[in-house]
């Protein structure tokens, strides 16, 4: 009974004389990676206003712009991994904004506001040209898939009463009329994005919306509207359009697409 009675005071014991587990320090955490300077290219004087520029990749290269105080922007194409040079354009004489050139396949498509440029990626030379002066043009293009999408307005009285939405493949710089929307003269319409859907039938769908900022001698500068219209592609028909289904104050944030 002694022994009995040894053992069980023991086992009471027991978890009094166990050590207290030691804390566990977390390990540290991994150090962030550092940031290094492959290449850097300087800008001379002349080339200080860079705002609005624009870019893309191809290939392992860079393409942009750089927006050239006197006498015009120019078209750079540089090894990403290099900056070396590989060829540029400086012979455009524009200044470069968002959606004034956009890339497809090998290609890059470039809007001046007077013409469209298609240069070829490889050498830097053109592939085609179209002369816009015949349009009112606010030199904003898109590109889906292998066109190049535009829209403009008649450059001659009665102005802005007509938008037509315009695409060109982009090997071949064909133009080709989707369609053209009238307007009153309440309007001045404006392309905002193009944009493609595949509908339940399989066709190919491009969503369009239109920024109309108003007239004025009517509603004054600060107000608009934005419309909406779809596009089918292989009927050539507009499937629906949606007007007026967002106002704003012109000078202010919308949420007109």
């Amino acid at each position: 009974m002694k022994l009995i009675a040894r053992f069980s005071f023991f086992l009471l014991l027991l978890p009094a004389c166990q050590k207290e587990p030691m804390p566990v320090t977390p390990p540290p955490p991994p150090a962030a990676p550092s940031l290094k300077v492959l290449w850097q290219h300087p800008l001379s004087p002349d080339t200080a206003d860079i705002s609005g520029d624009a870019w893309h990749i191809w290939q392992g290269n860079v393409v942009y712009t750089t927006n050239y105080t006197n006498p015009g922007g120019q078209i750079h194409c540089r090894s990403a991994s290099t900056g070396e040079l590989r060829w540029k354009r400086d012979d455009l004489n524009t200044g470069w904004t968002d959606r004034r050139i956009v890339s497809i396949e090998d290609k890059t498509i470039a809007a001046t506001g007077r013409n469209v440029y298609c240069i070829d990626n490889q050498t830097g030379q053109f592939v085609w040209e179209t002369d816009l002066r015949p349009f009112n043009h606010n030199g904003r293009i898109f590109a889906i898939n292998d066109y190049v999408y535009d829209a403009h307005c008649p450059n001659n009285a009665p102005y802005f009463q007509s938008l037509s939405l315009t695409r060109a493949h982009h090997s071949t710089g064909q133009w080709d009329t989707l369609f053209t929307l009238p307007h009153d003269n309440k309007y001045y319409p404006g392309l905002s994005s193009v944009s493609l859907w595949l509908n339940p039938q399989g066709d190919s769908v491009l969503m369009v919306p239109m920024t109309m900022l108003g007239n004025l001698a009517i509603y004054g500068a600060n107000q608009g509207r934005a419309d909406l219209h779809a596009f089918n592609l292989r009927t050539r028909q507009m499937e629906w359009s949606l007007k007026d289904f967002d106002t704003f104050a012109a000078n202010a944030p919308s949420t007109r697409l």
